[in-house]
């Protein structure tokens, strides 16, 4: 759960599953999330789409490196996930 603390807005997901959506996996940046969805722009493209996370399992490539990623574990609001993790590393001696 640690690497899913922090921002994930233009960090590469990679979908290997997810409710909806026919052509998997599929490789793309999130632009933007909310408490349900992610929403990103596949490679090569310039449309946005919206990936519920509800069912979705993929992999976010983030500075720290590859996470599992298991959308249903991830619904909780952004602003309260990056709040969380700020006041953990505040408080972490590490």
């Amino acid at each position: 759960m640690k690497g899913w603390m922090g921002e994930f807005i233009g960090q590469s997901l990679r979908v290997t599953s997810a409710p909806g959506i026919g052509a998997l996996p599929l490789s793309s940046t999130i632009v933007d999330e909310s408490l349900n969805m992610l929403y990103v722009v596949l490679e090569g493209r310039s449309r946005t789409i919206a990936v519920p996370k509800h069912g979705l399992r993929g992999l976010l490539t983030t500075e720290e490196g590859a996470i599992d990623l298991i959308g249903d574990e991830l619904r909780v609001r952004p602003e309260d996930r990056i709040k969380r993790f700020a006041t953990r590393r505040r408080e972490s001696p590490w």
